[in-house]
Order: structure tokens, then C-alpha cells, then sequence
């Protein structure tokens, strides 16, 4: 079942109010994934005009400088990705929107190439990155992120400068975080983004955003020089910081 949220907001400070309509539903046709939508309009002297649309419910919508940004970070089966979408006032054709996006796997998928044969080469100049976390259903997991550090912090960075300490974030509920029994409710207050990582951070907790994450990184590289086979063991005997995991 959707839930709606709606709300009157001045996002720029203009003296004019945006109107905000999210939707976020779940579906399950191909394992649980989130949808919905977000719709923006303004004010104008003729009537509400049209200046934010997002084709995506998962996410916070987040606002800088006449500029709505949407986030995102997904995994399954090693095949991991951030994302953000970026669109400009009046609202652009999806096609025309700047999308900034990094891959990143796992070292299992690392060791299974290894195991067929393939080299692992290609993946030298990457980092290894050991993330502890908790579900949100309670469950623990440990998992080690092979990550484009350049390309990473690349768009990280690109980010950063755009929104740490000047954006405005309208946080979305969920069907699991509404109100028992309710389908449409009004929006939750807006809130300043302060820096950038920490709110990837607690966005995106399953993944290697935090600072302290980072503090273990290891290259590729320094794994493969220990010689083959790649596993666990040899990564976690090169942690400059393994206390830092609490695991």
C-alpha cells in the first residue's frame, strides 16, 4: 500500500511557498525495493508551476541553490552503487539531468574471480575498505568494500562542496516508519544538512561512508603482494586500525 506525504514549504526564502507531494510504496516482484515519487511545484502570480520531479520515493529530497538533488546507494550480490541525481529549476527532462554515480564491490567477488582464473590486475589500484554494521532489523553483519577511492571521493567531494552546511533535507517516511493505520500525512519539518559524509553516513549506514571506515583502509595491491590465495585473513592482518571494527 503507497503512503503520501504532502506539505507548504519556502525553500529558496523567496516569500513563496513550495508545495511537496511524496509517494513511497514497496514492491516485492523482484525482492523488496522501494518506489514512489517526488512532485514540486511553486507558486507563481498564474498559478502553481512545475519545478521539481523525481521518478523515485526512496530517498530524502534535498534542496541547495535552486537545485534538487537526489540520493541513492544499492547493493546486492557485490554489484554496489552510489548515485546522485541532480536536476536544475525549471525541471529538465530526466535525460538532461547530471547524474554523478560510482561502482564498488566486494572482496568475496574478488576471490571468486581469483578462484576462476582471472586477474586481478585491473583491481590493484582500488582500496579495501571493512565495514561493521548493524540492520535495520537488528542483525549484525561484516562485510570488506573494494572501492575506486579516486573516482569515490571524486563524487563525494563534487557533493560535499555543493551541499555540507547550505542544504535543506525533507526527511520521507516509509510504509514501515508511517503512523499505524494512516496512508496520507503531512510531511516531517526540513532540517540543515551539516557536513555531507555524516549524513551518508546515517542515510547509508551498510556502507563505507563514515571517516572511521576509511581510518582501515587497504590497497589491493599490499593484499596481492602477500601472494595468492586472496582471502579475509591476509586483509584483516593489514588493518593500520582493526580496534576501530568493535567486531
Amino acid at each position: 500500500m503507497p503512503i503520501y506525504e504532502y506539505g507548504a514549504l519556502d525553500l529558496n526564502g523567496d516569500g513563496f511557498y513550495e508545495y511537496l507531494v511524496h509517494c513511497c510504496c514497496d514492491s516485492y516482484e523482484y525482492g523488496p525495493e522501494r518506489y514512489g515519487y517526488w512532485v514540486v511545484f511553486t507558486e507563481t502570480p498564474y498559478g502553481l508551476r512545475l519545478i521539481g520531479f523525481c521518478g523515485s520515493g526512496e530517498a530524502n529530497l534535498v534542496y541547495s541553490d535552486d537545485h534538487f538533488y537526489f540520493l541513492g546507494a544499492r547493493g546486492q550480490y557485490g554489484d554496489n552503487s552510489f548515485f546522485a541525481e541532480e536536476h536544475s529549476i525549471p525541471v529538465p527532462a530526466t535525460y538532461l539531468r547530471p547524474l554523478e554515480y560510482t561502482y564498488f564491490t566486494n572482496l568475496n567477488e574478488l576471490i571468486i574471480m581469483e578462484s576462476e582464473g582471472d586477474s586481478l590486475d585491473p583491481w590493484a589500484s582500488w582500496v579495501i575498505v571493512p565495514k561493521h554494521f548493524t540492520s535495520d532489523e537488528g542483525y549484525e553483519y561484516f562485510d570488506y568494500y573494494v572501492i575506486n577511492s579516486f573516482e569515490f571521493w571524486g563524487v563525494v567531494g563534487t557533493l560535499d562542496g555543493a551541499l555540507s552546511d547550505r542544504a535543506t533535507v525533507v526527511p520521507i517516511r516509509t510504509p514501515y516508519t508511517v503512523p499505524p493505520g494512516e496512508t496520507v500525512v503531512q510531511l516531517q519539518d526540513p532540517y540543515r544538512m551539516r557536513n555531507f559524509v555524516d549524513y551518508l553516513d546515517s542515510e547509508f549506514h551498510y556502507f563505507p561512508f563514515a571517516e572511521q571506515d576509511w581510518d582501515n583502509a587497504v590497497s589491493v595491491s599490499s593484499v596481492l603482494a602477500l601472494g595468492p590465495p586472496l582471502t579475509e585473513d591476509k586483509v584483516m592482518s593489514l588493518l593500520p586500525h582493526p580496534e576501530l571494527l568493535d567486531y
